[in-house]
């Protein structure tokens, strides 16, 4: 892990310094402004181990527009080898260790009972037969989905930071105009990251799987039912490092088996499509994206750890409109007729993608917000819920997302748009969701520390975005959740670096 003795020494006494601070409470106190770097007493929220900072002033001459396809930066190939935790898991090794399970003692048997009891050999196991879900099947259970869908909460997950073939820094650094280099630490003793804020935990690899267990654990103490990590594909060619996020994601696979935990991935076709990877003509683009999708549902979407709905596994889509309906109506009947059955979500609200789409929902719309302020979540909902009305074929879904900062990219070369980044404007995109009576809510994001979307803890911001994700949470479930059990998690994942 980066700086690993860095983070201890200067960040781990100030955020946890009495054990009482780790309580069932709500979350709802408004924080205080101490130095983060000075011993606090105990709290009563995880919202009050850091005082939010100013949220960075909205630029009203920058419009924000939605993620473009500037592809990622490849950095010089000269890059310093990241540092090494010196209790860091064999990184060959396909999935970390279990933990040991806590001993329990065993009830003693009476003399009676041992004498008159003849030991019997262990029976071995016999293996499960998977059980086949058929085509009608498929078909009928997504004929019922509006109805019989349960409340959930998905968080788009990055698993590429850290490492590539062509830096060590992967995502954390910036060689573009106001270029960021985290191996040069600033004024304030961080690593000068390419994020507007800076992870509480320190910069990360992605591929670490003890950094990927804390994230499991921390998603499921929120009551997050599955993180949907975003894939691009499974191969390379000499000119592109993309398939190292389907090996973060296989690991993670592992670790959420072992936690009990379950992902999901959103695909992205857009790589065949805006000459990251090159193909002679559209009919092959669309092909390889069929071939992308079979080897996701054929190695991935059996397993335990994938989430499914009443046995379907369920996947998400970002730049849905890369293909048009007839084409994925084409991608969903090929893969059909191989045997795979599976949900579709779509980050989009046309209607005529309805069919091979079960859910849609709308990516964040930065400059639709900084047209029409908070109103614009509510209408998009209500246009959404009124052409899916009494259609019980659909799951209502919409995304809650705390803002968008990539000043930390200088938008990826276009420059900065910025807009929200506050309590305020997260707790607004949760408030439409919930008046709209979503089923399916999706945040954007879990940590894309890149964009300023995340709700992953901040030394600017603190624990501030759990707590207003787990109070909402809470609220669509109407179920209790401890915020302390966020705190406790992140204290433990700090202490064993």
């Amino acid at each position: 892990m980066f700086g690993k003795k860095l983070l201890k020494d200067l960040f781990l006494p100030a955020i946890f310094t009495a054990s009482s601070v780790l309580v069932a409470c709500a979350g709802t106190a408004t924080p205080t402004s101490p130095n983060p770097t000075t011993a606090r007493p105990a709290a009563t929220s995880t919202a009050e181990f850091f005082a939010p900072t100013p949220s960075p002033d909205t630029n009203p001459s920058v419009t924000p527009v939605p993620k473009s396809d500037i592809p990622e930066q490849l950095p010089t190939q000269t890059a310093t080898a990241l540092p090494t935790a010196t209790n860091a898991p064999d990184p060959t090794a396909t999935s970390a260790a279990t933990p040991a399970p806590t001993k329990t003692p065993a009830q003693e048997p009476s003399p009676t009972a041992a004498a008159t009891l003849t030991p019997k050999p262990t029976p071995v196991p016999t293996a499960t037969p998977e059980t086949r879900i058929t085509r009608e099947e498929a078909r009928k259970i997504k004929s019922e989905i509006g109805v019989s869908a349960q409340k959930s909460v998905f968080a788009i997950y990055l698993g590429w930071f850290g490492q590539s073939k062509w830096t060590d820094w992967s995502h954390w650094e910036w060689t573009g105009e106001n270029p960021h280099d985290p191996r040069k630490f600033t004024g304030d003793n961080k690593r000068d990251t390419a994020s507007a804020d800076y992870p509480l935990i320190g910069p990360y690899r992605s591929e670490d799987p003890e950094l990927m267990r804390y994230h499991a654990r921390l998603a499921k103490s929120m009551g997050i039912d599955a993180l949907v990590v975003d894939w691009y594909t499974y191969k390379d060619t000499k000119n592109t490092d993309l398939a190292y996020m389907d090996r973060n994601f296989s690991k993670m696979m592992d670790v959420a088996e072992q936690e009990s935990y379950q992902l999901s991935v959103i695909m992205e076709p857009k790589i065949h499509f805006n000459g990251w990877i090159k193909h002679a003509s559209r009919e092959e683009s669309v092909e390889a994206v069929k071939d992308d999708f079979r080897y996701v549902l054929k190695n991935y979407s059996k397993r335990k750890s994938f989430f499914k709905h009443d046995g379907l596994p369920v996947l998400f889509v970002y730049d849905t409109i890369r293909l048009t309906p007839s084409e994925w109506s084409s991608l969903v009947g090929d893969m059909e007729n191989e045997g795979h059955h599976f949900v579709l979500v779509g980050d989009i609200t046309d209607p005529d993608y309805l069919g091979s789409f079960s859910s849609l929902y709308e990516w964040p719309n930065y400059e639709g917000v900084t047209k029409e302020g908070a109103s614009y979540h509510n209408r998009v909902l209500d246009n959404l819920n009124r052409t899916t009305e009494g259609r019980a074929d659909v799951v209502t879904s919409a995304a809650v997302w705390p803002g968008f900062n990539d000043t930390g990219v200088w938008g990826w070369g276009g420059g900065p748009r910025v807009i929200g980044g506050d309590a305020n404007f997260y707790n607004t995109t949760w408030d439409a969701a919930l008046s709209n009576k979503s089923k399916w809510t999706v945040i954007a994001t879990f940590n894309d520390w890149n964009e300023g979307t995340q709700i992953e803890p901040s030394l600017e911001r603190g624990f501030e975005y759990l707590d207003i994700t787990i109070r909402n949470i809470s609220r669509l479930k109407a179920v209790g959740i401890d915020p302390a059990a966020a705190a406790g998690i992140t204290q433990d994942y700090l202490s064993s670096r």
